[in-house]
């Protein structure tokens, strides 16, 4: 058997596995819904679509599929955007066991809180639901041609910038030169020999070094990238919010913040849950990437001149990644 041969009948087996496993989807649904996911898991990335647009295939007459489409969106395993508008349109399904669990798969999948988080769709007043539907339905057709769904990738290149982020603010931070303090032992003599002052000079960082170490430990070490319920993707806070630290600022800096979140409508007719806008001043930077849905925004607590510039610029320089990946959005979603 030529090399060739090997391959074509390794394409085909491949191919046959995986129209297999999609068509089990729906069966394997009524069998247990609980390890459904657990064999979605497992599947590799093209039979995890197959395995979905199946799901989609089927009218939406009980509420077996979307719980089973809410629970892939849960645990981080649709990428195919062609769910969203199928979602949407489940919106205004007359039975709210169905509704709702397309809320709350389109929340998961998007970072989207139309309506209100974990909303049930049938208890909303007509008037609200409309709301909702219309908001999420601008929505849909406003990420048509983009990447609504915040997938393993999205959250992978929003780690990348953070970490990017995190470095240039450190080294800005550390950036502002140094200062030399002389050192006697006590009950010394003084002595003003050239020589020896050299020698006793101890040199002593003039920056932030504190407040770079909590950027190092928040944005280096311990970033935490996720998408949360009210659309927030990453927020490092030091000194600012409720986080509170004594000893990291001084002089000419108060602290800073960085978020990343899912921007979704400027103006949405329903409601949004309390917290997603939770700061009294506006961004110090702030930065859209409308193809992918995110926004950026940094605040820099007191400082001013260089120092101001230099985080401007740390920040802004950190998001070259996500400039350029909202500019060509990849085709796979």
């Amino acid at each position: 058997m030529t090399t060739g041969t090997v391959f074509w009948a390794g394409a085909v087996l491949a191919l046959l596995s995986s129209k297999s496993a999609a068509q089990d989807c729906v069966a394997e649904i009524n069998k247990d819904r609980l390890k459904f996911v657990q064999l979605v898991r497992g599947m590799n990335p093209h039979q995890r679509r197959l395995c979905v647009r199946q799901l989609l295939a089927k009218p939406f007459e009980g509420s077996i599929i979307p719980e089973a489409l809410y629970y892939l969106s849960e645990n981080r395993l649709i990428d195919d955007a062609r769910v969203v508008p199928v979602l949407v349109e489940c919106l205004s399904n007359p039975s709210n066991d169905v509704a709702k669990y397309c809320a709350w798969g389109l929340q998961r999948l998007t970072g989207g809180t139309y309506g209100g988080s974990y909303v049930r769709p049938g208890e909303l007043t007509a008037a609200a639901r409309q709301d909702m539907i219309a908001d999420w339905a601008k929505y849909a057709e406003s990420m048509r041609m983009g990447y609504p769904i915040f997938d393993q990738w999205l959250a992978a290149e929003c780690q990348r910038s953070v970490e990017a982020i995190g470095t240039g603010l450190i080294d800005a931070l550390n950036r502002e030169g140094t200062m030399f303090q002389i050192v006697w032992n006590p009950g010394e003599r003084l002595s003003v020999d050239a020589e020896q002052l050299q020698r006793r000079a101890k040199a002593i960082p003039k920056g932030h070094p504190i407040a770079a170490g909590y950027v190092r430990q928040g944005m280096l070490k311990n970033s935490g990238v996720g998408l949360s319920h009210d659309g927030r993707v990453f927020t490092f806070d030091l000194n600012y919010g409720v986080s509170h630290v004594s000893n990291c600022c001084r002089g000419n800096f108060g602290g800073l913040s960085v978020r990343i979140l899912r921007s979704g409508l400027d103006s949405p007719r329903s409601k949004r849950p309390a917290g997603v806008e939770s700061y009294p001043d506006p961004p110090s930077y702030q930065e859209d990437f409308p193809a992918i849905d995110l926004r950026v925004e940094a605040r820099f607590g007191a400082a001013a001149g260089a120092l101001k510039n230099a985080l401007n610029d740390a920040v802004k320089l950190g998001l070259a990644r996500l400039r350029q990946i909202n500019v060509a959005v990849p085709a796979s979603n």
